[in-house]
């Protein structure tokens, strides 16, 4: 039953850990998962090994021999000859550690406490909900006419973490559907777009993933279904909807252009549908500005 329990903490320290790991490597889990989720699994590790150590502390075992003769050589007393003869003195007890002796693992819990408020409030103050109503109105709007624009059509966008996700995998930065109209976006992505509105700029490789989705989903309300081809015209269109939102007409064609080459060598099979067709090239048949040698 020890064995067993043993095995069961270490698979969920190896479970916590590839959490946290997958948080740091993966811009699309930083997307889906707030910061507060891997701090929380970092405590829960660090609980856990305190919790193990206090056990440990507090058992003792009766089946443990005192050490002996056999094992002066390995620090538990010195070998001593007298006219009594060989015997081991064994080393001084260990003097009683204080509270005012663990002020360094005070301090220690102290700075990761306060690591862990900033992380929290600094990654609430990113989100969407951060932002007034009256400033989650406008973008939503804004966003909406620049769907409306690439689908050709009027449509309805909604940002939402919830609504609308019922039965996608939770994995995906947004979800359209046509018959309605109606495209979803997660909060994150409209936290980006609202940045790179306010900004004029894109700042990493979420917020050209973000332009991208809009675009991508946008392309889907006009009549697209194929992900592969949604998403090489997606690509094109981004570079216009980069320069709607402000932002620099050279850095709109570079941040796609970088989208592109990613999206070419990716080979995941997890995104296998969204694998960029052989069309889409400068000149290609999905090139739909073929006057241009610019791609996207």
């Amino acid at each position: 039953m020890e064995q067993l329990a043993l095995r069961g903490r270490t698979a969920a320290r190896a479970i916590l850990a590839v959490i946290v790991v997958g948080w740091l490597f993966s811009d699309v889990v930083r997307s889906a998962v707030p910061m507060i989720v891997p701090l929380a699994a970092l405590a829960l590790v660090e609980l856990e090994v305190a919790l193990g150590a206090v056990r440990e502390r507090g058992t003792q075992s009766v089946n443990r021999p005192a050490p002996g003769e056999e094992d002066a050589d390995l620090g538990y007393g010195d070998l001593v000859e007298d006219e009594l003869g060989v015997r081991l003195v064994p080393p001084p007890a260990r003097a009683q550690r204080r509270w005012r002796d663990r002020w360094p693992l005070l301090v220690g819990a102290g700075a990761a406490a306060a690591i862990v408020a900033v992380g929290v409030r600094d990654d609430r103050a990113a989100s969407w909900e951060a932002l007034s109503p009256a400033a989650r109105e406008a973008t939503r709007l804004r966003l909406q006419s620049e769907a409306a624009q690439i689908a050709g059509k009027p449509v309805r966008l909604e940002c939402s973490d919830e609504v609308g996700f019922a039965g996608i995998r939770s994995d995906a930065l947004g979800v359209a559907y046509p018959l309605r109209g109606t495209t979803y976006l997660r909060g994150s992505v409209c936290r980006d777009l609202h940045d790179v509105l306010e900004s004029g700029s894109v700042h990493g490789d979420r917020h050209a993933e973000s332009i991208v989705v809009l675009a991508h989903e946008a392309v889907h309300l006009g009549g697209e279904r194929s992900e592969s081809v949604t998403e090489c015209l997606g690509l094109q269109h981004g570079v216009g909807l980069a320069r709607r939102l402000g932002v620099p007409t050279d850095t709109a064609a570079r941040v796609m252009r970088g989208r592109y080459l990613t999206d070419l060598a990716d080979r995941s099979l997890i995104r296998l549908e969204y694998r960029l067709p052989a069309g889409c090239r400068d000149g290609g048949p999905l090139d739909l500005d073929p006057t241009s040698s610019r791609f996207p």
